[in-house]
């Protein structure tokens, strides 16, 4: 059975306390850990390198080595000292035990990881797994030699050192202002062959460097580097606006504002209503299909396009429901190749209205300065204005505008003037044809 130890790094001489006294390494890089043995030292070669132990009062000190079977055999004593330390033996892997008077014992090990074999071979992205859309894997060959030592006699029992690597890769990810972008991202991960990981929404190649030691050490790592993997998990961000007529501000529910919403799903107006999706999918994404339909389920399709984006001018009450459905292959291959994200929009045509003010003040204060009806959902109109003498003094066909109370360029006479107005809504009446708007009355001008 094995447990491994992570190392905490510290450069050139190492010191760890140990109830109240200190272990350290002197004359080698080296780096340690409190570990289940009280110590673990990695060194960077044992030639030169000494190991010390300190506490602030006197005491009788007997040094042994052991192996990774636990035999054991005495090294040196010392009596009556505060400080006593070994030359490391020149050996791959050993322990060190200290008795120390007082009934008190610490165990060392010490690994030389110059003798530690370290190959990395291969490292292939697997794009075939099952949930390949979402992750993939790193098929990972190396050939690590392991740092085993013995957990005080306990033959039966190795802890291992845990060996760590850098991965590094190209993360792609949405940026609201700038698109898709990539940056290089490393991650640490331990000794593995099979290794799961986020599939990547950009093309990327896999390097895996280390380990640890190697970096503290300043020795040039080994390094192995994937071939390039293309990307094929989707993801879609839309923009979905609403386009008002921002000079109609006489239209009653004219629509929502005009700055683009990643978060709505609900758009809704007054006929024309002009529907703008921008669709900001990752690079993987290759083919687009827009479903428009009267039913929920998308059984039919009123319209279908592949289209990226989405535009479209809806004239007719009634709810309607978009669907897009962004993949990177064809819906005439196999289904279980491709990645697909979807989403849908409820779009919300409203009925039609119309309505006449009786009075206007052009005055030029700002405020009801012109006659222009109150109105939603009508696809056409024209209007005409006449004096009490019947003559015609202004004409126009676009409901979001109106008369400003000029004649030929001057100011009309107050008073009443004559109006007809025909227009044509986008819903239906019983017999199902257009709801029809005649209207005639007066409307006063005062100023």
């Amino acid at each position: 059975m094995r447990k491994f130890v992570l190392l905490i790094f510290i450069a050139v001489s190492v010191s760890v306390k140990l109830f109240g006294a200190e272990f350290s390494i002197s004359g080698t890089d080296a780096v340690g850990t409190e570990s289940t043995i009280d110590t673990i030292f990695v060194v960077n070669g044992t030639q030169n390198g000494v190991l010390h132990f300190q506490m602030p009062e006197s005491h009788d000190y007997n040094w042994y080595k052991y192996d990774i079977d636990g035999t054991s055999s005495l090294i040196k004593s010392e009596t009556n000292v505060t400080e006593t330390s070994v030359d490391l033996e020149d050996e791959k892997s050993i322990g060190y035990k200290l008795d120390i008077s007082g009934n008190k014992s610490a165990w060392v090990w010490v690994f030389d990881y110059k003798r530690y074999q370290l190959l990395l071979d291969t490292i292939i992205v697997n794009g075939e797994v099952e949930d390949r859309c979402s992750y993939i894997q790193l098929n990972i060959n190396m050939d690590v030699e392991p740092m085993e030592y013995d957990t005080i006699g306990q033959i039966t029992m190795h802890d291992e050192v845990e060996r760590l690597f850098e991965l590094s890769y190209d993360s792609t990810y949405y940026n609201k202002g700038s698109g898709y972008v990539s940056e290089k991202v490393t991650r640490v991960i331990p000794e593995i062959s099979d290794y799961t990981i986020e599939s990547p929404l950009g093309d990327t190649q896999y390097s895996l460097t280390g380990d640890q030691f190697a970096k503290v050490f300043e020795a040039e790592p080994p390094v192995m580097v994937s071939e390039l993997f293309k990307a094929i998990a989707i993801e879609i961000h839309l923009d979905a606006t609403v386009r008002i007529r921002e000079n109609a501000t006489n239209e009653n529910e004219r629509g929502d504002p005009v700055e683009p919403d990643e978060t709505k799903t609900l758009l809704k107006g007054s006929a024309p209503l002009n529907i703008e999706i921008i669709n900001n999918a990752s690079p993987a994404a290759f083919f687009y299909t827009w479903c428009l339909s009267n039913d929920r389920e998308f059984e039919d399709c009123i319209i279908q396009t592949t289209d990226k984006d989405f535009r479209y001018t809806f004239k007719e009450k009634a709810t309607y429901y978009l669907r897009v459905q962004v993949s990177n292959s064809s819906v005439t291959e196999d289904p279980e190749i491709g990645c697909t994200k979807e989403a849908t929009y409820t779009i919300e045509v409203l009925e039609s209205a119309l309505d006449i003010p009786n009075i206007f003040t052009p005055n030029g204060d700002g405020k009801n300065d012109e006659f222009r009806v109150a109105y939603k959902s009508i696809i056409k109109f024209n209007a005409s204005v006449y004096n009490i003498w019947g003559k015609l003094v202004y004409q126009w066909d676009d409901p979001a505008t109106g008369w400003n109370g000029t004649i030929g360029g001057k100011p009309a006479a107050e008073g009443a003037y004559m109006y007809i107005i025909e227009a044509t809504g986008d819903d239906m009446d019983d017999e199902g044809n257009r709801v029809m708007y005649y209207k005639k009355g007066t409307v006063n001008l005062i100023r």
